[in-house]
């Protein structure tokens, strides 16, 4: 990790039950815990870098207000810098209707990824 010279790492991490929709043969606790794991090494290292975002494709079955904070404080307890919420066009069926009708206004802010939340410093 130190001598990768990364800014940024990007990973995807959605919950088993939703994510079988989309991500086929995908283990959310795997995932997570490898998330976790990232954190936890670059801080052993003393390291403010790379950013560890938590990058979570919206769907219209994983975007509930429920899930969504529930993402965040997973993402929260696992020490990622951010957590990004990605809207998708495909599947057409799987469309985040929630965010495409402005209902994602409240979480985070704006950016060209959709909506994103720091969680520590914006470094």
């Amino acid at each position: 990790m130190a001598k990768s010279g990364s800014k940024i790492l990007k990973t995807n991490v959605n919950k088993s039950d939703s994510s079988f929709k989309y991500h086929k043969n995908t283990y959310f606790e795997r995932a997570y815990q490898n998330m976790t794991n990232l954190v936890a090494l670059r801080n052993e290292l003393g390291l403010s870098k790379p950013q560890i975002e938590w990058k979570y494709v919206l769907f219209n079955w994983n975007d509930s207000p429920k899930i969504i904070n529930k993402a965040i404080s997973l993402a929260h307890k696992a020490g990622v810098d951010l957590i990004s919420f990605w809207p998708t066009l495909s599947p057409p069926y799987g469309i985040s209707w929630r965010y495409k009708f402005g209902k994602f206004k409240n979480v985070g802010i704006s950016s060209w990824k959709g909506r994103e939340v720091w969680l520590k410093n914006n470094l």
